[in-house]
């Protein structure tokens, strides 16, 4: 194992420990709401015209203070990404519960409706690009605290194209804004 690994895993339990004290449940897909994901997953093969066609299998979602991991995934099997992505999740938490004013399932009917919604559901839809390149801002934090630097562009290829469905297909508009807030 590398020192990188070592640190993640530490860091990993931690911010599970953490979020789980504050009443956050962190699970995987197929312990619970199966045919919730299941029909999201179908809704987004649609509308992406089959390219977005891991969300089961590679995408954790988070829905007020429930933190659902790729099927399968289970705490013992975390690893440097699973560091990262909880504290990307964490990051959607907080924004549940700030837009429900500390209640997250009223900020899940909010932050529903606007990421769903509002402007555009398809392609430019600004809401949902707002709440991924905060979090993601997160993740992209994390990285470099456990030593990577260049990961930028995956991020803004990952908002930009079919995972988030076109959210913001404005590259250079969308890693400008990361390495602006990074050198803040």
């Amino acid at each position: 194992m590398t020192k990188s690994y070592d640190k993640a895993i530490a860091l990993f339990r931690d911010k599970y420990v953490s979020l789980t004290e504050q009443g956050v449940k962190i699970s995987s897909k197929d312990s619970h709401w199966l045919n919730l994901w299941k029909v999201i997953d179908k809704v987004l093969k649609v509308i992406t015209f089959g390219r977005m066609n891991s969300f089961l299998k590679e995408f954790t979602t988070t829905f007020g203070k429930n933190i659902d991991f790729p099927y399968g995934w289970r705490p013992y099997m975390a690893t440097e990404r699973s560091y990262v992505v909880l504290c990307h999740e964490e990051v959607h938490v907080n924004q549940y519960l700030k837009l429900g004013l500390g209640n997250a399932k009223i900020g899940m009917l909010v932050m529903g409706f606007l990421y769903l919604f509002v402007f555009l559901p398809v392609v430019g839809a600004w809401f949902r690009y707002y709440f991924e390149r905060e979090a993601y801002l997160e993740g992209i934090k994390a990285w470099k605290r456990l030593g990577y630097n260049s990961v930028i562009d995956n991020y803004v290829d990952t908002l930009a194209e079919p995972s988030y469905v076109w959210a913001w297909p404005f590259k250079r508009s969308i890693k400008k804004w990361f390495e602006k807030e990074l050198r803040k």
